[in-house]
């Protein structure tokens, strides 16, 4: 659905004055999924990246 971010954009510069385009905003179907599609992004283009945990 290429129309939903455009939307969402300009959704955002009417209600919350702000400005991103539309190739700025990424559709996801929940904050889990979004989270691990970030971390394997850096995982993918950041290979020497180190990730620390820590137990809670």
């Amino acid at each position: 659905m290429p129309e939903l971010p455009e939307a969402i954009a300009q959704k955002l510069v009417k209600d919350n004055v702000l400005r991103y385009r539309a190739d700025e905003i990424i559709v996801s179907n929940g904050t889990k999924h979004s989270k691990l599609v970030a971390l394997q992004a850096e995982l993918l283009f950041l290979p020497k990246l180190s990730i620390l945990t820590r137990k809670a």
